[in-house]
């Protein structure tokens, strides 16, 4: 999947987690061979159910975590081998997370202008200035120069939200990785959030992976999107392309869940179970990432792939 357009390349990436003691170890595998790219300027959306492993993924990539095996490029650099002081600067000049809980997040101890600014202290940027662009920052994301002074438990959940989006942006990163930005929320504030979002990466040019389990979300947010079950990547394309034309059954799945906002369509709603046991045989050939309409990628065997091309591809 390699085109000079990306800015972000994850390659065969891997994160898996031992546990337990000598004798009875165990290993989970969170992410499990994933690839996948996000060009500069886009959204790419990264979907699935609650542990599948895409959080894990999205810290792999920003150094939370030390990937277990792999290649994560980010511009053209290998930005997954062994963490320096060099790389980590290089990490923090670049890329920025906004963190699932807005309230965790926070810590309940500093004031917002410091929450904000700490990154710019750490450049060894005046107190002066750093204020100033808090100040300008807090505009952004629509809050206040008052908003300042105040503390984390003073604020809702949807203004704790912009404060962790105005930390991510405030040192103008190149990367956002939104760990589901809006997930802790309530329905009016997450249109509200995703807006901001989206003005922002307009403003600022901003490239986004943007990992949630709201599909209907993702739809609005998103140009491409990939779908993980299980630690793997099972499908990738184009976010118009995918609704209308999803080709894996789990993604097929997933969509036929989302609730219809019309009572009478919701009424006959038929909801698809994906059992990979029933939907796939893989005794005989293994299934690989393949591209089977252009920039439609399939985790598939080689029968399935000739199956989505002439059954899908009269529709």
């Amino acid at each position: 999947m390699s085109d000079s357009r990306n800015i972000l390349e994850v390659e065969h990436l891997c994160q898996y987690f031992t546990s337990g003691f000598r004798g009875n170890r165990m290993t989970v595998r969170a992410v499990d061979d994933v690839s996948f790219s996000v060009r500069a300027a886009e959204t790419f959306g990264l979907v699935g159910e609650s542990g599948c492993g895409k959080t894990t993924t999205g810290r792999s990539i920003i150094r939370l975590y030390n990937p277990t095996s792999g290649t994560v490029r980010f511009d053209g650099r290998v930005i997954s081998g062994k963490m320096n002081r060099e790389l980590s600067s290089y990490l923090s000049s670049n890329m920025a997370m906004i963190f699932q809980d807005p309230i965790e997040s926070l810590n309940p101890r500093m004031t917002i202008e410091e929450i904000i600014g700490e990154g710019l202290m750490l450049r060894g940027m005046t107190r002066a200035r750093v204020h100033e662009a808090v100040v300008d920052m807090l505009h952004k994301v629509g809050l206040t120069e008052e908003h300042a002074t105040r503390y984390p438990h003073e604020f809702s959940g949807g203004q704790r939200q912009r404060i962790g989006i105005a930390r991510a942006m405030i040192l103008k990163p190149r990367l956002i990785i939104a760990d589901e930005p809006v997930s802790a929320l309530d329905v009016s504030i997450q249109a509200q959030v995703i807006n901001l979002l989206d003005d922002l990466q307009k403003e600022m040019g901003l490239t986004i992976l943007f990992i949630a389990h709201n599909l209907s979300v993702v739809k609005y947010f998103s140009d491409r999107i990939g779908v993980m079950y299980f630690g793997k990547m099972v499908e990738i394309a184009p976010s118009k392309e995918l609704y209308e034309r999803p080709l894996h059954p789990y993604t097929r799945a997933l969509l036929s869940a989302i609730p219809q906002p019309n009572p009478l369509t919701e009424r006959h709603r038929r909801r698809i179970d994906y059992v990979p046991e029933r939907d796939h045989d893989y005794s005989k050939e293994k299934p690989e990432m393949r591209e089977v309409f252009p920039e439609h990628f399939v985790y598939c065997s080689s029968s399935e792939y000739q199956h989505y091309q002439s059954e899908f591809g009269k529709s």
